[in-house]
């Protein structure tokens, strides 16, 4: 039976040998129970180092999502004329669509004489 007794002295490890042994797990080299004999490791303390690597290490080196990028003063008035352009034809469109409604209203009213407008008294 393998009993693990672990000093009370702490030992340091640089952050290259802390990669190392990082690496070797990672690679298969090692397993956790073999770092952990062969460094007098906790396991713990294994995980530590995981999450440091993790938090810190490798974070660094992932790329970084890019944000959009600033607008030049041109582009924002490009942007703003050509929003300005399609907003008038979309006016110029509703306002050819409410004379074409208003058109067949009046020709329902007059070739149906029927009442289609509502009146300005009555309750719905």
């Amino acid at each position: 039976m393998n009993v693990l007794l672990f000093s009370t002295a702490k030992r340091r490890f640089s952050v290259p040998e802390k990669l190392h042994i990082l690496a070797r797990l990672a690679e298969g080299l090692l397993t956790d129970a073999q770092a952990i004999d062969k460094y007098q490791l906790s396991p713990k303390l294994l995980r530590a180092w995981r999450k440091w690597r993790h938090q810190h290490i490798l974070k660094k080196y992932k790329p970084r999502t890019m944000g959009k990028p600033k607008k030049s003063a041109a582009q924002k008035l490009e942007e703003s004329e050509r929003r300005n352009r399609e907003l008038l034809k979309e006016l110029e469109y509703q306002k050819l669509r409410a004379d074409a409604l208003e058109k067949l209203i009046e020709v329902g009213e007059r070739e149906l004489n029927i009442s289609i407008r509502k009146k300005s008294g009555s309750k719905q």
